[in-house]
């Protein structure tokens, strides 16, 4: 399975997490609206390998948020800039941990690169779980990390872009969270290479 895939699925989150800290009123508001029309953009583009749970969850997650900023107030509006990247990654986080226990959300990339008659197979389902399992504590630990970064330093306060980047919120908010997706990346590549390998020396035969 190709992770660079999966991380498309994330885009709207960095797409937000760029945006919020924009200057100007109701921002926290416009960027969850624009991260909630990316993800149903990239729903829409990948309904022909069924509909994708990261997506789906996006669209729901970031259009729950913008309504919150928009209906909120000032208040609301605070709340998303300091909160919104956790709550969005907690969320994420639910989607694809509670997946384990059913259909793991990793399956639907997974059969693009996999031929069909290993679809159904306990090694598959068993893979894919522990992918699934992986990226749902690593975006469980960006939500961590996103929460202690708005409790050390509010965004909200931070005055626009650009600034408040130093020290503890660019480790908590980039540093870190750029680091746990290079290694889910490499785990990613390591779990599924080495279910691969009895595929390869079985077809070989």
């Amino acid at each position: 399975m190709n992770p660079l895939k999966l991380l498309i699925g994330l885009v709207p989150w960095v797409l937000f997490t760029l945006l919020v800290r924009l200057p100007g009123d109701n921002t926290a508001a416009y960027a969850a609206l624009a991260a909630a029309a990316l993800s149903l953009v990239l729903l829409l583009a990948t309904l022909k390998g069924g509909v994708k749970v990261i997506e789906a969850g996006s669209v729901v997650t970031f259009g729950v948020l913008a309504a919150v900023a928009f209906l909120g107030g000032p208040a609301g509006n605070v709340w998303v800039t300091d909160y919104g990247r956790a709550t969005a990654a907690f969320v994420l986080a639910a989607v694809m941990l509670g997946s384990t226990l059913l259909v793991p959300f990793t399956e639907q990339y997974a059969r693009e690169s996999v031929p069909p008659q290993y679809w159904g197979s306990p090694t598959f389902r068993a893979v894919n779980r522990k992918i699934s399992g992986l990226w749902g504590l690593i975006l469980l630990g960006m939500g961590v990390v996103h929460v202690l970064a708005a409790i050390i330093d509010p965004a909200s306060t931070s005055g626009g872009f650009g600034s408040g980047v130093g020290g503890g919120r660019l480790m908590l908010n980039w540093l870190i969270p750029i680091g746990l997706v290079f290694v889910g990346i490499t785990q990613t590549k390591k779990i599924a290479g080495s279910a691969a390998e009895p595929r390869t020396r079985q077809v070989a035969r």
